[in-house]
């Protein structure tokens, strides 16, 4: 059974119905997360270009920041397996001498896994963007601010 989509995505998927909206689904304050002193200059980079455009689209809140610092460690880890593999080969021999698969093509299976669940989370695939609608914005004020501030139907 799958967890169940955040109202924010709801809207932004057009599945939206306030008839079922959660009363008390919380609603952390958009804003960009303050990127973590601890991430790898690899995940650096990744966060620093994936900030300001999910932030663009209204996907971020300030209370993000663990789940993206996640992404953005799986994509460096990934990164660093496939560079491994690029110049060490896929295989290996154990110590009997029988063929086997590198150290690194497990660690790059699995930071891939992870990428792709974090992924969903954000619409940072095709298939989840085209699940996304993002209204045009037209003044200053956040859509998504002004739908959370009516009450819901039946209050």
């Amino acid at each position: 059974m799958n967890p169940p989509k955040p109202t924010r995505l709801k809207v932004l998927c057009g599945t939206d119905r306030p008839d079922r909206r959660s009363v008390n689904e919380p609603q952390p304050k958009r804003g960009r997360p303050v990127c973590p002193s601890w991430l790898s200059p690899e995940a650096k980079s990744k966060w620093k270009k994936l900030v300001p455009e999910l932030d663009r689209l209204g996907l971020l809140t300030l209370i993000d920041g663990d789940c993206l610092a996640s992404y953005c460690e799986a994509w460096a880890e990934f990164r660093r397996a496939t560079e491994t593999l690029a110049t060490e080969g896929h295989y290996t021999q154990n110590a009997a001498g029988t063929k086997i698969n590198h150290p690194a093509f497990q660690k790059q299976r699995t930071a891939w896994k992870a990428i792709r669940e974090f992924a969903a989370l954000y619409g940072l695939h095709p298939s989840g963007r085209a699940k996304l609608s993002v209204p045009p914005k037209t003044d200053d004020t956040d859509p998504f601010e002004e739908l959370m501030r009516e009450p819901a139907a039946g209050s």
